[in-house]
């Protein structure tokens, strides 16, 4: 009689040990999947924000060229005003 529960017991315990593994390998699917998940997410991000960078880049561009145009103004007038202040004097 004992050795029949101790088959039971060993059988039960290999039972419980598959079990476990079984659970392990869908936690690690899970792990894996969510792994390949993230870094689609970062590269997706990555490219987004080089394509935010280049926009910036055009941007500062732009603004460097009106401020460049303003001050080319700005110094035009004053020299229009200097000529003609001699003019009057």
């Amino acid at each position: 009689m004992r050795k029949e529960v101790r088959n039971e017991e060993i059988l039960s315990a290999v039972t419980e040990l598959i079990t476990s593994q079984t659970n392990l390998e869908h936690k690690f699917t899970e792990l894996a999947t969510n792994q390949i998940n993230l870094e689609r997410k970062i590269d997706e991000t990555r490219v987004e924000l080089k394509e935010d960078i280049a926009k910036l880049d055009h941007k500062i561009d732009l603004i460097d060229q009106k401020f460049m145009l303003t001050n080319y103004d700005l110094r035009t007038a004053q020299a229009e005003i200097k000529v003609l202040q001699r003019g009057v004097n």
